[in-house]
């Protein structure tokens, strides 16, 4: 049944990649792409606010995680396999109640086991922590790399002369 649900899922984003065929959709130079979206590791180690802020000023938020092809996808983007990485969930608003920074529903997880545990008040969400390579809160404060995402971009396809 789950390889169905993949073969059915590449299937419909194969289909709407053509729905446009006007349009080239690409992402930025420096961007890579996979589904619907544009995705940017960033190696510079920010707090995770300044992490949000740095992917909001290149017209993005830090990446959300939708399914385990994304969080696979995400984890190929990390330049090596202890590299823990912000990504946009945070529980800053109410305790235990996870949202992405980008609005998309808190649907799937991969908290490692016993997380989240809030100790030491662990507010934002990293992924890649420990060999199994899942999720963990910490603390917001902490400096790491960040990985942003943003939609495809659309632009008119070039004219050939």
């Amino acid at each position: 049944m789950a390889m169905l649900r993949g073969f059915l899922l590449l299937f419909i984003i194969f289909s709407m990649g053509n729905a446009g065929a006007d349009l080239a959709k690409t992402c930025p130079v420096g961007w890579t792409n996979f589904g619907f979206r544009c995705y940017k590791f960033i190696s510079q180690p920010a707090n995770w606010i300044t992490a949000e802020r740095n992917c909001q000023s290149l017209g993005a938020n830090l990446a959300s995680v939708r399914n385990k092809l994304e969080k696979n996808f995400l984890l190929s983007l990390l330049p090596s396999s202890s590299t823990r990485s912000w990504v946009g969930a945070h529980d800053g608003v109410q305790d235990g109640q996870w949202m992405w920074s980008d609005g998309t529903a808190f649907l799937y997880t991969n908290w490692c086991p016993g997380e989240p545990n809030n100790s030491q008040t662990e507010n934002c969400l990293e992924i890649n922590f420990s060999p199994n390579r899942c999720w963990n809160n910490a603390p917001c404060s902490i400096l790491k790399s960040s990985l942003c995402v943003k939609d495809l971009c659309s632009h008119p396809a070039p004219q050939l002369l």
